[in-house]
């Protein structure tokens, strides 16, 4: 297997779709192209190596579970793990919105140095945005989705959070920019936009981790001009390859169509985000 072009530390430039370049620092890596990265606020030029050393992690305005496909690619890599000190860069607690009867809730987890969801509890809808958002990301998805929350002025730094360690979660009232916010009040803060919309198509067990890499290639011939196929994510689990549609119900059939009489792991099956929901539908893949 070829060896990732990153590591745990290694600071990393995200192009976002406005134009802008986020310097990013990589700070786990506990599956091959699973990431935890750290995201900072964006500039109009993409940042050298010197530029991201005096960064703060406390500063960072993303604290993410994000595939890597495109570090090395796209995201262009810039070194600097030599001086890395993980302790320094803590995994989050993540939040997501979940509808109850009597009315929503937000589910908090923390999440561990593997990126797995521990520690799950529920907690009032009036602490929305005093953690990460929940969820993993593709490497498009967070290019279209974080400069989206900075014009909605959602993203504060993680310092302010109140998963951070060694300080209490301080909530300024006023970001340059932005109006105030007032943690205790749900309505005064900005509301996160939402995912785009996505279809994975998952292949579970060793059998879906090696056929992963061939529907890639049949999804990309396939989708030309109905969906973006934003490439493979590979863990012990099997495989998922991710593909961010114009339309989800043509690219559900089309990514059908194309995937039609393949030998697939037993298993098999699509995951569906649509809109405002925080929850993947699980659909049939044939």
């Amino acid at each position: 297997m070829a060896r990732l072009a990153y590591a745990p530390g290694d600071w990393v430039v995200v192009p976002l779709a406005d134009g802008t370049f986020a310097p990013a620092r990589v700070v786990r890596v506990p599956a091959r192209h699973d990431t935890l990265t750290y995201v900072f606020a964006p500039r109009a030029t993409p940042p050298t190596l010197d530029d991201v050393r005096v960064l703060d992690p406390g500063d960072a305005l993303l604290a993410v579970n994000v595939s890597g496909l495109a570090v090395g690619k796209t995201w262009t890599v810039l070194g600097g793990r030599d001086d890395f000190d993980p302790a320094a860069w803590p995994p989050p607690e993540v939040e997501t919105e979940v509808p109850f009867p009597d009315g929503t809730l937000l589910r908090v987890e923390r999440v561990d140095e593997s990126l797995r969801r521990v520690d799950s509890r529920h907690v009032p809808l009036s602490e929305r945005g005093r953690r990460q958002p929940g969820g993993a990301f593709g490497s498009v998805a967070l290019e279209r989705w974080m400069p989206v929350q900075l014009e909605r002025g959602a993203l504060r730094p993680v310092r302010e959070q109140v998963w951070w360690p060694g300080e209490t979660a301080r909530w300024p009232d006023d970001v340059v920019g932005h109006a105030p916010v007032c943690a205790s009040d749900p309505a005064s803060t900005p509301e996160p936009a939402a995912l785009p919309a996505r279809v994975a198509v998952v292949l579970p067990g060793p059998d879906g981790a090696a056929a992963a890499r061939s529907v890639e290639r049949v999804l990309h011939r396939a989708l030309r001009g109905v969906a973006e196929v934003d490439g493979t994510l590979l863990n012990p689990d099997g495989g998922e390859v991710w593909v961010y549609p114009q339309d989800v119900l043509t690219t559900v059939e089309a990514v059908r169509g194309a995937l039609a009489g393949k030998r697939l792991p037993e298993g098999s099956h699509l995951l569906v985000r649509v809109g405002d929901e925080d929850e993947d539908v699980r659909a049939p893949l044939q």
